[in-house]
């Protein structure tokens, strides 16, 4: 099949995009609960890992760490996309006036 064939038939480009998942299909301030929430989970085991690792329940050190270097990463990326947010508003609200 070749590309020009798929890119002038809709329905083959249809097809082939990606189906949104369940969450991703509402709207934007449902999205942005479900990444806050998804950002604090894994901030809450980082928090339980380290607890775990100083009280001696636990010896994956390894494990620790990684869970604390997700949660750090998903956090700077949501903080990142809060930035974004925040710019797009501003440069609307001048467009606005």
């Amino acid at each position: 099949m070749s590309i020009e064939r798929i890119l002038s038939n809709p329905e083959l480009i249809q097809a082939a995009k990606p189906k949104p998942k369940a969450e991703e299909s509402g709207d934007f301030a449902g999205v942005l609960k479900q990444a806050i929430s998804e950002v604090n989970q894994l901030q809450n085991a980082a928090d339980d890992q380290i607890a775990g690792l100083m009280k001696g329940e636990s010896k994956d050190l390894h494990g620790t760490v990684l869970a604390v270097q997700r949660a750090d990463s998903s956090f700077r990326m949501m903080m990142a996309v809060r930035n974004k947010i925040v710019e797009a508003y501003k440069e609307i609200s001048k467009s606005a006036i």
